[in-house]
């Protein structure tokens, strides 16, 4: 492993057969070939668990395994996030808020927009920095908006984009520097 470096990526969506996976599998497969401990939290996995009721009760919430599974031992995160509405999925915000923001204080991440548009979602990107900014999570200067998806992959959902390809390697350079220098 890569100095024990733990990065998560957060598939920003619980729609079933999303495009944004695609993406999310392809930035796993970089981390994992350049020997980062990596996982993928996906939204999915928050709507079987999450309580209305419970959702600010921060010991008692039953987000908290999903917490210490992805969030706590991550010292960055990939947001991978579609277009909705011309912003991010509110099931992001969603997850965001019924974690403790200390769990996030401190750390870093990268944020990539999804969109089948033009604009690779840079709405969407803008505002989750601001929030993850607040947060004092550390954003990569350089966002990674991709746009027009559905000229990228094939019929396999697979990303066969190599300009795609080379923005994500990028992304997932300048990630690992940011944690290794700020180590």
């Amino acid at each position: 492993m890569l100095k024990d470096m733990r990065i998560s990526i957060i598939l920003g969506t619980n729609r079933k057969d999303n495009k944004s996976k695609i993406f999310a599998d392809y930035y796993i497969k970089l981390l994992t070939k350049e020997g980062v401990d990596n996982s993928i939290f996906s939204m999915d996995e928050l709507t079987k668990v999450l309580d209305w009721n419970k959702m600010y009760d921060y010991e008692n919430s039953p987000v908290n395994e999903l917490t210490e599974k992805y969030i706590k031992p991550a010292d960055a995160f990939v947001f991978v996030i579609p277009e909705y509405n011309g912003s991010f999925p509110g099931i992001v915000k969603l997850m965001i808020d019924s974690i403790h923001p200390e769990h996030f204080k401190g750390k870093f991440a990268s944020v990539i927009g999804i969109a089948s548009g033009r604009a690779g979602n840079l709405r969407g990107i803008e505002h989750l920095n601001g929030v993850l900014q607040h947060l004092g999570i550390h954003t990569l200067p350089n966002v990674l908006p991709i746009s027009q998806i559905f000229n990228l992959i094939d019929e396999n959902d697979s990303l066969i984009d190599k300009s795609t390809q080379f923005l994500i390697e990028k992304d997932a350079d300048a990630l690992i520097k940011l944690v290794e220098n700020n180590r």
